[in-house]
């Protein structure tokens, strides 16, 4: 495991964009089928590589007293990052509330960009943000 992503000054988080919601065409380049891969992750962070799986039937577990929860992916492929998608299928468990996001070339996030700040809602539907 390596060391936690740098933490940004603060900033309001903004919530998902209903004109994005359930968006055909969109490709998710954090999935391991298309290369992907979960490079580091918090301490109790438990199956977190599950969070790259396109089954519903894998999930990833994080303890509630742990902060801050984070997760470190390789895409596949160089991109362009025009929006984050998310969804929680556990419906008797907590999910993400706020989360930021950063991206950059480097493995080690010392030159990582926070590319958005943003506040899910507590569904079970796919959830998408723009950056």
């Amino acid at each position: 495991m390596s060391s936690s992503p740098p933490v940004p000054s603060f900033q309001e988080p903004t919530g998902p964009d209903p004109d994005l919601q359930h968006e055909s065409g969109l490709v998710n380049y954090a999935a391991a089928s298309v290369g992907a891969e979960l490079t580091a992750s918090s301490p109790s962070f438990h199956n977190a590589g599950n969070l790259l799986a396109r089954t519903k039937d894998k999930y990833a577990m994080a303890d509630c007293d742990e902060e801050p929860k984070w997760v470190s992916v390789r895409l596949g492929s160089e991109i362009h990052v025009d929006v984050i998608a998310i969804s929680n299928n556990e419906r008797h468990a907590s999910g993400v509330k706020r989360f930021k996001v950063f991206a950059g070339m480097d493995k080690d996030g010392k030159d990582w960009s926070q590319i958005g700040y943003f506040e899910a809602e507590h569904t079970g539907e796919e959830q998408v943000f723009r950056t």
